[in-house]
């Protein structure tokens, strides 16, 4: 049976669901999750109140009212490695889509580096897009055949690759 594809807004709540434990993302982030939530007709009454929160907000403000929410959507219980997957997943989501390439790049390699070893693909082709930012003539040796004209395209095939391979881990039960 065919699954209907993850969301932005599925991937979007893996990211923020880790902010508790891992605090990788910012407040504001967690507000306008809760905000798409609201828009996409995903409502509870903390996600109502999360939603109205005012922007600058800090962790302290959203702490009580992201954990109750949690709780609400009936989001499962992972261990802090499964919650760098769920993290990256919102990321590696963007570069599939080709959004921010190189921003999230940057964020998923030095994760990946210090966090996740199974993350060094993306790791790898941060460091050679970073080669190849020094010129054609320099020898990029990180990942074999990337040039400047096709890195870009390189990084969302993996993502998309990622994603595939990690889809039922990713889907809410």
């Amino acid at each position: 049976m065919n699954k209907p594809p993850l969301t932005e807004l599925d991937y979007f709540t893996h990211y923020v669901a880790a902010y508790l434990p891992l605090q990788l993302s910012t407040a504001d982030e967690c507000i306008d999750w809760a905000r798409d939530m609201v828009e996409a007709g995903r409502e509870t009454e903390h996600i109502l109140i999360l939603a109205a929160c005012d922007k600058p907000a800090n962790y302290f403000e959203i702490e009580g009212y992201l954990k109750k929410v949690i709780i609400e959507i009936g989001y499962p219980e992972r261990d802090k490695e499964e919650f760098v997957v769920c993290h990256l997943g919102y990321l590696i989501y963007q570069l599939a889509h080709c959004e921010k390439i190189q921003m999230n790049l940057r964020k998923i390699s030095t994760l990946a580096f210090s966090i996740n070893e199974k993350l060094d693909e993306f790791h790898t082709l941060y460091y050679g897009w970073d080669d190849l930012m020094f010129g054609e003539h320099y020898l990029q040796e990180y990942w074999p055949g990337a040039t400047l004209a096709n890195i870009e395209s390189l990084i969302v095939q993996q993502a998309r690759q990622w994603l595939i391979e990690h889809d039922d881990f990713l889907r809410l039960k």
